[in-house]
């Protein structure tokens, strides 16, 4: 794992050499062992590396094919790359055992085409320099971030949003006036859009072609539903998940370096644990972090998982008060205002601080199984859509009524979805993840011209449509990766587990994986138990005590810290906000001052999204928002 980043037409912008010696210099951290940067008359491109596929030094990056016509800067792991490279073998003469060298082949052979070969997380920039033309790739899912910025006739790039924001000094950057409701609302911002102005993101599964005449993006990849699914019995389906994940496990522990897994003792770090003690050569290495707080303390059943399978487990207790008064440390790290990333930081650097380069995390199994409680409600709207034929104004009243029996934040949220238009998936879906309502944000940021529709519902329109074949959970699953995991979850384990040298890789997010279980029917999927196609799939796998206990997740006492430990930290980050002439902070401290008195509207979220905005920004000397 690594960090790239460059200049193209460098040129044309006032001290090129120099930005790009910054952007460098910031993403030490994503790659401490190594670094470099390659420049010809056209690009300057820098490379941070994190060695963990082939130590030597020859496969140290930029790198560049034997007769020099192509040069990469690579972030990420090609899964694949053995079997890939045994294709190419007779094409082209390897000077090295990386998997990056097998990128450079596969262009020569195949050009962009590779992509679809290509089974692994990964964003890179490739320069061919006979053509003179740049390519810059993100993987499938989105695991690793690139971003861009157009400056001058340059166009600056990184796998880092603050390596960008340091190295353009001269440039006065502001909020992105569009995205800030999105981050207010969702806790993150979609891309291709940045909170920065004018810093971009590339998409997952796009590749950007950039050459003096052109700037072209291209979608090379979206899952394709299986129809011969439909024809599987059962026990077949089990049986092949089953197959699909134990692969996808194995080819995650190819490493050079020792390979840990994120252990809490839940299902899905079971799960893992215990597939890659079934594939492993040797003992598997697994890791949790506890508290002395038993309420968020999990290692009971971690240690139980560790022993049946015979880890080499090592208990990591963390200390709150270390943490927090190193919160403007981690808050300083974040690539991007996130409200969901400081338990992804704690472990990230409890591990690291293990001497461990690569660990293993379950993300993307509540989205793909069904792990989270809305589905159970989603699917209760779906299985109700004669409600949809209730005139307007009796939605209107069943809404006040529902408030009036839920008076927390949850029976907002129903009201807001009985008032939609339809009760269709792309209406409500928003609502399930959303922090703010329309009536706190217009409080919130008063004359602010709000857009009515949201990223979910257009990209819903755009990708899945009413005419999908898709089943239904599988629609829903689509819009969680798209939304949650991807912009939240995955931006998450990318900016803190980088923060610490440590890269996280996801076996739940193979694309085979992916496309078998979003095109198995929805029969399949519920049942006694949440997750009900994966335990089924892994029978016997984890004890009973696991499976039946509640679901919890590594979680941090934010919510009680924030009342307490973290009440000063809170309040001058709110204070910042005061910079942003377009915030009512007479309304931010009131929201504040109900939530310390136990208001239950106001979610410990809401006001823990305006903390970490108003402190990020202002570690990076943004005070404006920009159209």
């Amino acid at each position: 794992m690594c960090g790239i980043s460059g200049i193209f037409d460098w040129n044309s912008l006032k001290n090129a050499e120099h930005v790009a010696s910054i952007m460098k210099d910031a993403q030490n951290h994503r790659g401490p062992d190594f670094s470099s940067t390659y420049r010809d008359e056209n690009i300057l491109l820098s490379h941070n590396r994190l060695s963990i596929i082939d130590l030597d030094r020859h496969s140290n990056q930029p790198m560049h094919n034997n007769t020099g016509d192509v040069v990469i800067s690579y972030n990420g792991e090609l899964y694949n790359y053995i079997s890939l490279k045994s294709e190419l073998e007779a094409t082209y003469s390897f000077k090295t055992q990386s998997d990056t060298e097998v990128i450079i082949a596969s262009y020569l052979k195949w050009g962009m085409r590779m992509l679809d070969r290509f089974e692994g997380m990964f964003a890179f920039a490739l320069w061919d320099k006979a053509k003179k033309q740049l390519f810059l790739v993100r993987d499938r899912m989105g695991i690793k971030p690139l971003y861009y910025m157009e400056y001058g006739k340059s166009i600056l790039f990184s796998s880092s949003c603050n390596a960008i924001i340091k190295a353009v000094t001269e440039k006065s950057f502001g909020l992105n006036k569009n995205s800030i409701q999105e981050y207010l609302n969702f806790g993150t911002v979609y891309s291709p859009s940045t909170i920065i102005d004018k810093v971009k993101s590339v998409e997952n599964s796009h590749y950007i072609h950039i050459s003096s005449e052109s700037f072209d993006q291209f979608k090379y990849w979206e899952p394709t539903k299986q129809t011969e699914v439909d024809k599987l019995k059962y026990d077949d389906i089990t049986k092949k998940v089953n197959q699909l994940l134990l692969q996808s496990v194995e080819k995650r522990l190819i490493a050079d370096v020792p390979v840990g897994i994120f252990l809490s003792g839940g299902i899905d770090s079971s799960t893992l644990v215990a597939a890659a003690s079934k594939v492993a050569e040797n003992k598997v290495n697994t890791y949790s972090v506890t508290f002395d707080d038993k309420t968020y303390d999990e290692s009971t059943y971690a240690l139980q998982i560790a022993d049946l399978y015979a880890t080499n487990h090592k208990e990591i207790k963390v200390d709150p008060n270390t943490l927090l008064h190193n919160m403007d440390k981690y808050i300083k790290q974040m690539d991007h205002p996130t409200v969901d990333g400081l338990n992804s930081y704690v472990i990230s650097n409890a591990v690291s601080n293990e001497n461990i380069k690569v660990a293993i995390s379950g993300a993307g199994s509540d989205e793909l199984f069904l792990g989270y409680p809305f589905y159970k409600l989603a699917g209760q709207f779906e299985e109700n859509q004669w409600v949809q034929s209730f005139p307007p104004f009796l939605k209107k009243i069943a809404g006040y009524f529902v408030k009036q029996i839920y008076t927390d934040h949850k029976g907002e949220k129903m009201a807001s979805i009985l008032n939609q238009k339809f009760l269709k998936l792309d209406y409500y879906y928003p609502f399930f993840r959303k922090m703010y309502s329309d009536k706190e944000l217009n409080f919130l940021i008063p004359n602010f011209n709000f857009n009515l529709s949201y990223y979910a519902f257009d990209w819903y329109q755009q990708n899945i449509g009413q005419r999908s074949t898709w089943p239904y959970y599988s629609k829903l699953s689509l819009l969680e990766v798209e939304c949650y995991l991807q912009h939240v979850l995955l931006r998450d384990a990318d900016q803190m587990g980088m923060a610490n040298s440590l890269e996280i890789r996801v076996p739940f997010l193979d694309h085979h994986l992916i496309e078998f279980v979003l095109s198995v029917p929805d029969k399949y999927k519920v049942g006694a138990h949440q997750k009900q196609l994966l335990l089924d799939s892994v029978s016997g796998w984890i004890p009973d005590e696991i499976l039946d206990r509640k679901k919890m997740g590594f979680v941090l006492p934010i919510e009680k810290w924030m009342k307490n430990e973290l009440n000063l930290f809170c309040e001058n980050a709110l204070k910042e906000l005061e910079k942003f002439q377009e915030f009512d902070l007479k309304y931010v401290f009131k929201m504040w001052n109900s939530y310390l008195a136990g208001d239950p509207q106001i979610q410990w979220v809401k006001i823990w999204s305006l903390v970490i905005l108003g402190c990020w920004s202002s570690m990076h000397k943004i005070n404006q928002f920009n159209a």
